[in-house]
């Protein structure tokens, strides 16, 4: 459904029906009621702007909730919730917390990144990096060295793979393109929260 003004009131409620859906496949009982929960949400989230992503689910509860790969909280969410959506949620937060100055999502991200990080063993350093430079926790030089070690060092198939599985950004791009993305941001932004 396009961004416009006529489909707004539309929009809210397939979001909202979006939302209750997701609640209701968290739940223990009910997560087998969609067969293909992970395809499911990434085709949904490929139709929400970051804003709308942010929104929809507590990102940061659930990324701390996964970490805990025993509970059964936590066995229930990776049947509704693959990597990939929680690693688009990630980037939203981090282009919502960017755009808007908005330490507050940016440490969301940031708490995002760090579970992912933990609870998958995937390579998410220079997100990390970025998270700490908005937020005023590290410096320029260090993310741009981060970005080059990424680029020197790491194998383009190794970085984005999970197990087999490709990571794949709303837009279909690869999360090493994210890479060139925060470079611009930092050489081009007064972002930068003490």
């Amino acid at each position: 459904m396009p961004h416009s003004p006529e489909n707004a009131e539309r929009r809210r409620g397939a979001i909202a029906a979006l939302r209750e859906l997701l609640r209701q496949g968290l739940e223990v009982e009910t997560s087998r009621q969609v067969q293909d929960w992970p395809c499911f949400l990434s085709q949904a989230l490929n139709r929400l702007m970051a804003t709308e992503i942010v929104d929809l689910l507590p990102w940061d509860s659930l990324a701390v909730i996964r970490k805990n790969k025993k509970s059964l909280e936590s066995q229930n969410q990776r049947v509704v919730i693959d990597i990939n959506c929680i690693y688009v949620a990630l980037i939203a937060y981090v282009a919502l917390g960017f755009s808007s100055k908005q330490t507050e999502l940016i440490n969301k991200a940031k708490t995002i990144c760090e579970c992912l990080i933990a609870s998958e063993g995937i390579d998410l350093k220079l997100e990390e990096a970025f998270c700490l430079f908005l937020l005023g926790q590290c410096n320029e030089a260090e993310v741009v060295d981060k970005l080059q070690q990424l680029e020197l060092n790491s194998n383009p198939a190794a970085r984005n793979s999970i197990s087999g599985k490709e990571i794949k950004h709303v837009s279909g791009a690869k999360p090493s393109l994210v890479c060139p993305l925060s470079l611009f941001y930092l050489q081009n932004s007064d972002f930068c929260c003490p």
